[in-house]
């Protein structure tokens, strides 16, 4: 499982959308979704920070699955 699918299983769990999550976690919505769908697969530790204290999730989560 990638980073994108991680955070799209998390987001879902959470029930928010792409872009409620986008604004939460300070970065943009085509980024999000570029992220989920593989198209981008190599998020800073910054982003992944603000993308896991949006979810309420470690960040650990969404790098190993933990």
């Amino acid at each position: 499982m990638t980073i994108g699918d991680r955070i799209k299983t998390e987001r879902t769990k959470a029930g928010i959308t792409q872009a409620e999550l986008a604004t939460k976690a300070g970065t943009g919505q085509v980024y999000l979704s570029n992220l989920e769908t593989g198209v981008k697969a190599d998020p800073s530790i910054s982003t992944l920070v603000k993308i896991a204290g949006a979810l309420g999730i470690k960040v650990s989560t969404l790098v190993r699955g933990l």
